[in-house]
Formats: C-alpha cells, sequence, structure tokens
C-alpha cells in the first residue's frame, strides 16, 4: 500500500472538487520545488517559515469568497506585501495558466505573494501593493472588461455547482 502524504491528498481532492487551477502551486510543492502557504483571513501569516524556507515560496491569500474584504480584513497584508519580491492579484476565474505564471514568479524571484480577489476588491488590492512597495514586480490577472466580475456566484451556462 503506498503511503498517502498531505500534499498527495491535497492533490486528491483538488482534482475532486474541480479545482485545477491550485494543481501546479500543489504538484511543485509535493515536488520539493517550491513551499506553498495558505494564509487565511485574520490569521497571523507564518512569518518565521516564510523567511526561513531555503526554497522559492508561494503564500496565497484568498480573498475572493463569497464575502471578500480587501485588504481591510486581512491585518496580516502588510506584511506579506513587505515581505514577497513579486506580486500576482488574481481577480478573474481561476485558470492553471494564471498558477503556473504564480510558480514561475516564484522560481524567479523567491517569494511570490498570490493574492486571489474579487472584481470588486481589485483595486484595494493594487492601491495596497502601490503604497507599501512601489515599483514591486507583479502581475494582474483580471477578467475582460466586456466579462462579468468575479467572483461569479452562479454556474456558467451549461455548467454545475457542486
Amino acid at each position: 500500500m503506498e503511503h498517502s502524504s498531505p500534499l498527495a491528498d491535497a492533490i486528491a481532492r483538488a482534482e475532486q472538487i474541480g479545482a485545477a487551477h491550485l494543481l501546479p502551486l500543489l504538484r511543485a510543492a509535493r515536488a520539493g520545488a517550491i513551499n506553498l502557504a495558505f494564509v487565511g483571513r485574520g490569521t497571523a501569516a507564518p512569518m518565521g517559515r516564510l523567511k526561513r524556507s531555503l526554497r522559492p515560496v508561494v503564500a496565497l491569500v484568498g480573498d475572493d469568497d463569497g464575502a471578500p474584504t480587501g485588504p481591510a480584513g486581512w491585518p496580516q497584508a502588510g506584511t506579506l506585501i513587505h515581505w514577497c519580491a513579486a506580486t500576482v492579484v488574481h481577480s478573474a476565474g481561476a485558470e492553471p495558466r494564471h498558477y503556473e505564471a504564480a510558480l514561475a514568479g516564484a522560481l524567479v524571484h523567491g517569494r511570490m505573494l498570490l493574492i486571489e480577489t474579487s472584481t470588486a476588491r481589485e483595486a484595494d488590492w493594487l492601491a495596497l501593493v502601490r503604497r507599501l512597495r512601489p515599483g514591486l514586480p507583479g502581475l494582474i490577472v483580471r477578467v475582460r472588461p466586456d466579462a462579468p466580475a468575479h467572483p461569479r456566484l452562479t454556474a456558467p451556462a451549461g455548467g454545475a455547482i457542486q
């Protein structure tokens, strides 16, 4: 019987629930290429672990749930922005290629902050990043101007919410 690891379990769960966008990061972490930290709203960021990492790191802030708050709901936002060497502010539907770009950024820059947010809160996050770290390398992934805002809380045509 093959031994299961927490990352192997996370990969299996991501596949089962349709979270394929996370697979590039989870697989890179399982392969030992990066360390991955999911930072929860209102929780302390694991700064000691992030700073001590000998591998590139992706810290992921998930502010695109049903009640996005922008940086106001994330007291650790400033600390994370000062820690990182590059950012991705992601306010669009999640696609694996977006997370592959974040992974590539982490491999180049070492410390990547990936902020998943809503269309409504994107400007708040960008303003904070630009105020605290002008000129910080970053990528903005957003919906097309003619597309519905993110997150879309209804199923797309022909789709289902599980």
